[in-house]
């Protein structure tokens, strides 16, 4: 029923009873009111449980047969503390972390790996009941739909063994089981494109910084996700996808849309490329207009 990032509350009908009864209450007293309308049709209620940890005093009040879904999607997320929680107010819940590819272009390998291992390892420890793995679009989902076969292969392993797969091969398991990929070259390429943006030495949260020159051309650089950005360090980035997207000459997958693979990964290298050039054009432009 959704229930998440409710940044707007208390500033337009709710700003009454905010100013009366605390945005906690009523966020509160709205997800019960849902949790009654959702039980009189027969369903059991899911809804995102990132809101209730602004005041987890609260979370011992949720409806004992709600549905968490704790959801995060950087490396470092909180998983442990937060599904300790629930668990301690007997909340069933679910881990939910993410594929890492929106915003990205090509993927976030490192981030999504360590995201979805640091989730499977929480559940397991605190007695989630499932796992979740998230795929988002936002901004227009320009990244290629085989992006995400990586974020979603490698947690599906761990959410089905944790113990077994937490180190797995993960470019291997790609090119045996889901590019087919008889050089076994696509499962690397797919990996590596995926830290391209690495390079730049610019990490910020929930995005590549190589995307976000290509979706915000007009957002000042050197400020807020843009800060510290380097010719030097663009250039690095550029060679690497050069570099990696060579290698698609030498891929034989034995599938129907083997071609589609190969120019939706050689897509994504592109738009890397074109989001080095265009940083580099622009910090070499006085004021950084291009």
């Amino acid at each position: 029923v959704g229930c998440d990032e409710t940044v707007d509350l208390g500033k337009g009908r709710s700003r009454e009873a905010v100013a009366r009864l605390g945005r906690a209450r009523v966020y509160l007293d709205f997800v019960k009111k849902i949790h009654e309308l959702v039980g009189m049709r027969g369903r059991r209620m899911q809804f995102w449980g990132d809101i209730v940890f602004e005041h987890p005093e609260l979370i011992p009040e949720l409806p004992k047969d709600v549905l968490a879904l704790e959801w995060g999607y950087e490396a470092d997320h909180p998983f442990d503390v937060q599904g300790a929680k629930f668990a301690e107010a007997g909340i069933d819940y679910q881990v939910c972390p993410g594929t890492s590819a929106w915003l990205s272009l090509t993927g976030r390998t490192t981030n999504a790996v360590c995201n979805l291992e640091a989730a499977a390892r929480s559940g397991l420890a605190h007695g989630a009941s499932g796992m979740l793995i998230t795929d988002w679009g936002d901004f227009g989902h320009w990244q290629p739909f085989p992006v995400s076969y990586l974020g979603l292969v490698y947690g599906a392993a761990v959410a089905w063994c944790h113990d077994t797969n937490h180190d797995l091969d993960v470019a291997r398991v790609l090119d045996a089981h889901v590019f087919r990929d008889r050089s076994t070259a696509l499962g690397g390429i797919a990996r590596d494109l995926g830290d391209v943006y690495r390079e730049t030495g610019v990490l910020v949260k929930n995005a590549s910084v190589l995307a976000l020159l290509l979706l915000f051309p007009e957002r000042p650089l050197g400020e807020g996700r843009l800060a510290g950005l380097t010719v030097e360090g663009l250039e690095r980035a550029d060679a690497r996808a050069a570099e990696v997207a060579a290698r698609l000459s030498r891929v034989r997958c034995d599938r129907d849309d083997a071609p589609l693979l190969h120019a939706e990964f050689a897509l994504g290298a592109d738009l890397m490329r074109h989001g080095c050039r265009l940083g580099i054009a622009r910090l070499e432009t006085p004021g950084g207009a291009v």
